[in-house]
């Protein structure tokens, strides 16, 4: 009841998207199409990094993944300005009544921080944090599946996100102190949105996904969800 039209529209794009990526996860010879060949021989690949280089996968694809998100992201944030002025190919500035497309909406500085904190999170936290809740809870039948979702509301949902939230406007250059102070302001908020759309996500994750796939669907969510935030 606390999420909003917006957000359970949001909630239900997603979770579609999601259901895509178990595509991937099809045992071979359940379909002869191309594309299922396609998407076994990259999982193959990708499955072989895994094993040799874990933590080094982890740490590019939670970057790479992170960096797209945050790009698609500024890009639907394009600043817009009443009456900004253009300038056309023949050099004249010209006054836009309306809503004008800033010529730079991509923000390099932010880019960067995007990709440092996916890198950690996605890279460095993601990996052993599943490891340790389903070392704790084993099993994928509904009770267990419940019982990590739940932990994950706590545990991600609250304190993770609070320390994202801190993390991310320090590093933009607030002082630690106001850092805080927001964080405390906005994540009563930002853990009812986690609820909504990441509640559904954990079951299929922690019932379905094959455990070593699980930090990259984590990273695509995390972009998909940052994007649409």
């Amino acid at each position: 009841s606390d999420c909003s039209a917006a957000q359970m529209a949001r909630t239900g794009t997603l979770r579609a998207i999601l259901l895509a990526l178990l595509v991937a996860a099809i045992p071979p010879g359940a379909s002869s199409t191309l594309l299922t060949a396609s998407l076994h021989k990259i999982g193959t690949m990708y499955t072989t990094v895994l094993t040799r280089a874990p933590m080094a996968a982890h740490c590019v694809q939670g970057a790479a993944v992170t960096a797209i998100g945050d790009a698609a992201s500024q890009y639907i944030e394009r600043d817009y300005g009443p009456k900004m002025k253009l300038k056309k190919k023949t050099g004249k500035g010209v006054k836009e009544k309306g809503m004008a497309l800033s010529e730079t909406w991509l923000n390099g500085g932010r880019l960067f921080r995007a990709s440092a904190i996916g890198l950690i999170v996605n890279g460095l936290v993601v990996p052993p944090y599943y490891n340790a809740i389903q070392a704790f809870i084993p099993g994928r039948d509904p009770a267990s599946v419940v019982k990590k979702v739940c932990i994950d509301a706590v545990t991600w949902g609250v304190g993770m996100n609070f320390a994202l939230i801190t993390l991310r406007l320090a590093m933009e250059g607030t002082p630690w102190g106001e850092a805080v102070r927001i964080a405390k302001a906005e994540i009563p908020e930002v853990a009812r949105s986690d609820l909504c759309t990441w509640g559904g996500y954990n079951a299929l994750c922690y019932g379905a996904i094959p455990k070593a796939i699980q930090p990259m669907t984590t990273a695509m969510m995390s972009a998909l969800w940052g994007t649409y935030m």
